[in-house]
């Protein structure tokens, strides 16, 4: 009767009169959700305001989220946020999904690498949640990566590649030890 959910407010935009319209996600916070007889409610998780994606890792025990450049981690049951990366600034860098099994986590993060022309560049990082530094697992400047998404058992991954909410579907496979 309860779950985990990322709440995001979302803005449609046309920026013309006549143009055709982007839709904009704003990241709110991790919100847990609970399901009873007369419905449903929502309550911000404390800590994770501004969260843009979670996963459950340590055997479904915290919560781990991005914000910004940091990933950081919090027990389900509530309590300390505690950091377990930060990464360097880039000219245009984010946190674009986190996928976590036991204490190891998949991260997906977009740049844009400065090299003359404006190349835009996604990886794939492993990270532990119990901190240390991040080893690049994978790199491509091509088509986009989204929605990274860890084996419940394994130690594989599949990644969606491609433009909007279409692609193919890879398989990265023993991403994690």
């Amino acid at each position: 009767d309860q779950f985990l959910a990322l709440a995001q407010e979302i803005t449609l935009l046309a920026p013309c009169l006549g143009c055709a319209r982007d839709t904009v996600f704003t990241p709110l916070a991790v919100v847990r959700g609970t399901i009873s007889a007369t419905g449903a409610t929502l309550q911000t998780v404390a800590g994770t305001e501004g969260a843009r994606a979670y996963s459950l890792a340590e055997g479904g025990s915290s919560i781990v989220f991005s914000r910004g450049l940091a990933i950081s981690k919090l027990p389900v049951a509530g309590g300390a946020i505690t950091p377990v990366l930060t990464l360097g600034a880039g000219i245009d860098k984010r946190i674009d999904d986190v996928s976590c099994r036991g204490t190891g986590c998949v991260v997906n993060v977009y740049e844009v690498f400065s090299t003359g022309a404006q190349v835009p560049g996604y990886q794939l990082l492993r990270i532990a949640t119990t901190g240390g530094a991040a080893t690049v697992l994978a790199t491509t400047n091509t088509d986009p990566w989204a929605a990274v998404r860890l084996s419940p058992t394994g130690t594989d991954a599949v990644v969606r590649v491609g433009p909007y909410k279409t692609g193919d579907l890879f398989l990265f496979r023993n991403l994690l030890p």
